[in-house]
């Protein structure tokens, strides 16, 4: 008998009964049950229905609960729990198509788990499309839609490759498609006030899904609030760890992202993940006793304004952290070249930053000491040998722990092969000269020889040796290009080298080089096809079109620039119209190229859009340490400046004369990224010479 209660008293007594009728009872007895026990194993398991994702399973409970209810089931497939409902059936989803799955099941009641059923196996269909995503839904501002959903009832039994996002007008016409891994999609720059349809379906290897919609309409944005101040967690040399947190109002949109300032300039941007308030950000290159400012920003599709300042100054130097990633640039038959990567912190002390190098082979050990670079070449070594190189990082403070041994070998003895340290060069017609790199790979040993055969287009005038060659063990050469300088505008004009060697001298590298001759003294006079413009507030972006006179350089020109020129100005009419707008209007002027020379910043580069507001000037403190770094940005997304401070007192000082910079712009740094764009930011060179840069590359 079973489902009876344990340690509880049952009566029993039997009567026998035939077609006659039953017989006499029996006389009664009493038996008393004993403690609860373990139930016997569920039986029976089945399939209720199956899927290309999912299994249905059914069963019977046991026979003997062991005196007490039966709490749930512990569903295991292949040996790994899966679920503990409480009934007699069960819905396995998250499957694999046309996959054979073994599943057991154990009973519990209130004490003891029962044993295991016997295994039985089970195989879903084969692989379907998905199923379209559910739950959707979407908040909008006034230039931007985010879309929420929540994942297919069935995934057709494969993995998604990702779920499209289509923004529809009129159900037909796509404004915008975006592919995503997340149940999250944003579609940014939109105009206000309009109504739009969303669509989504889910990819997998089998196809697209079924389709998802919603109809959506934008509203007008808001900016979201400051943060938090930042926190520093931590901060050891030239690393400090600062904690920033999201705002307590987003301004109706998910936040993308949280942005960190250190004086005024952005050092990290991190992307913002739902349910995660606070995030620790890293951060490299601080000086040792040194005041630093930290703010932080959020930032949806717009970005909002900055918390209040964190002051900290940082602490004495430290020993830096060890280098990494040693490899090796090139061998020879009697030297290595390698490089590594300077160590993440350098202990606050940049300036003092050295790196020591050991190359062993056998009882021989070659020491070297660089400093600034992470670049070496150790010479004077023996040919088709291995060594053994390892670096460590040093400083005023101490010395980093050696780096894991790197084995690079010699060549053998060979010749090798020249050619053309590269493949295209840029130069200005009045540079007078320039130096083309020749490069022998793949051994040193004996005298190459080569002959070379020069063409040109566009009339250039030119005067360049016919011969070059490399002495035993030299591997670096150049050929110096003579180019006379001319005022005769000559577009497209260029300077063709080829490298030629006899049998013994083979030309494996760049055989051909090509010297691109710009002429940008005679790119010719320019002006702007209107001198003022009345432009609606609403018209968004427009353009202003340039148009060129001639090919020479023309003075007096209605707005165009002389020589030893670098200033003019085009009039811009805005119409006051009384009525307040948020987010605060920008707008660009747009300088459209038609040909010839093109128009330079304060940088060096190419100008697309002039912002018609400057951003705030780097905050340096005066002292004898390096100045902090300056970032150039410029973006076309609603960013506005609202008030800008006084000015300090005037200092004035004397510089030298014109000297070369004194140090390359280091370090790059990403700090934002996006779909289309990468912001990147640079270290500036400390001395510029006393002029502007004019070029960057």
């Amino acid at each position: 008998m079973f489902g009876l209660r344990a340690l509880s008293n049952q009566s029993f007594y039997i009567v026998a009964s035939n077609q006659a009728g039953p017989s006499a009872a029996t006389s009664t007895i009493v038996a008393k049950l004993t403690d609860i026990s373990a139930p016997t194993p569920p039986t029976s398991i089945g399939l209720t229905r199956a899927f290309a994702d999912r299994l249905q399973l059914h069963w019977k409970g046991p026979l003997d609960t062991g005196g007490v209810t039966v709490t749930d089931y512990d569903i295991r497939r292949n040996g790994l729990s899966i679920g503990r409902p409480n009934v007699t059936a069960f819905e396995d989803t998250g499957l694999m198509a046309n996959t054979t799955y073994t599943y057991t099941i154990v009973a519990r009641n209130s004490r003891y788990p029962s044993a295991s059923s016997d295994p039985v196996a089970f195989q879903t269909t084969n692989a379907t499309v998905s199923s379209a995503p559910t739950n959707l839904r979407a908040n909008a501002t006034g230039g931007a839609i985010v879309v929420v959903w929540d994942g297919p009832v069935s995934t057709g039994g494969l993995p998604s490759v990702g779920t499209v996002c289509l923004l529809q007008r009129n159900r037909s016409v796509v404004v915008l498609e975006r592919i995503t891994n997340t149940t999250t999609c944003v579609f940014a720059g939109l105009s206000q006030n309009s109504t739009f349809q969303v669509a989504l379906f889910v990819i997998n290897d089998v196809g697209n899904g079924t389709l998802a919609t919603l109809n959506v309409s934008t509203t007008r944005a808001t900016l979201p609030t400051s943060p938090p101040i930042p926190v520093l967690v931590s901060q050891v040399g030239a690393v400090a760890v600062v904690e920033v947190s999201t705002p307590q109002d987003a301004g109706g949109l998910p936040l993308s992202r949280l942005i960190l300032y250190r004086n005024n300039s952005v050092v990290a941007s991190v992307p913002v993940m739902p349910s995660v308030s606070t995030y620790n950000i890293t951060i490299g290159g601080l000086l040792a006793r040194t005041r630093y400012t930290f703010q932080a920003s959020a930032a949806s599709t717009l970005e909002g304004s900055m918390s209040e300042r964190l002051v900290y100054v940082t602490g004495n130097s430290s020993a830096p952290s060890p280098v990494s990633n040693v490899q090796l640039v090139e061998a020879t038959s009697t030297s290595l070249s390698f490089n590594w990567t300077a160590p993440f912190d350098d202990g606050g002390s940049p300036d003092s930053l050295a790196y020591d190098i050991t190359a062993t082979a056998g009882d021989v050990v070659v020491t070297d000491s660089v400093t600034k670079n992470t670049t070496s070449i150790i010479a004077g070594l023996t040919p088709n040998t291995a060594y053994s190189v390892s670096i460590r990082s040093r400083n005023v403070a101490g010395t980093s722990v050696w780096s894991t041994p790197q084995v690079l070998q010699t060549l053998a003895l060979a010749k090798g092969s020249c050619g053309w340290g590269v493949s295209t060069l840029r130069t200005r017609i009045d540079v007078g000269t320039v130096s083309i790199p020749i490069v022998r790979r793949g051994g040193s040993s004996g005298i190459a020889q080569y002959s070379v055969r020069a063409n040109s287009t566009g009339n250039v005038v030119f005067n360049c040796p016919t011969s070059v060659g490399l002495q035993s063990s030299q591997t670096q050469a150049s050929l110096v290009v003579t180019i006379q300088n001319s005022m005769t505008y000559n577009p497209n004009a260029t300077i063709v080298l080829q490298l030629i060697g006899d049998i013994s001298n083979v030309v494996t590298e760049f055989a051909t080089v090509t010297i691109y001759v710009d002429q940008e003294d005679n790119a010719g006079a320019f002006d702007f096809v209107v001198s003022n413009m009345t432009v609606r507030e609403d018209a968004g972006l427009f353009n202003i079109s340039i148009r060129r006179s001639d090919y020479q350089l023309l003075p007096n020109q209605r707005i165009a620039f002389d020589s030893n020129v670098t200033l003019a100005s085009v009039v811009v009419s805005i119409i006051n119209n009384q009525r307040p707008q948020f987010p605060l209007l920008f707008f660009c002027l747009t300088l459209v190229k038609v040909s010839g020379g093109g128009y330079l910043n304060r940088a060096g580069n190419d100008v697309i859009c002039d912002m018609l507001w400057i951003p705030s000037d780097t905050q340096s403190d005066a002292t004898d340490v390096v100045l902090n770094m300056t970032y150039f940005g410029t973006t076309i997304d609603g960013e506005a400046m609202l008030a800008r401070g006084s000015a300090s007192n005037i200092y004035s000082a004397s510089t030298t004369q014109l000297t070369l910079p004194s140090s390359p712009p280091v370090p790059i740094r990403l700090s934002y990224p996006s779909g289309s764009v990468l912001r990147l930011q640079v270290n500036s060179p400390l001395d510029t010479g006393t002029v502007s840069k004019t070029d960057e590359t």
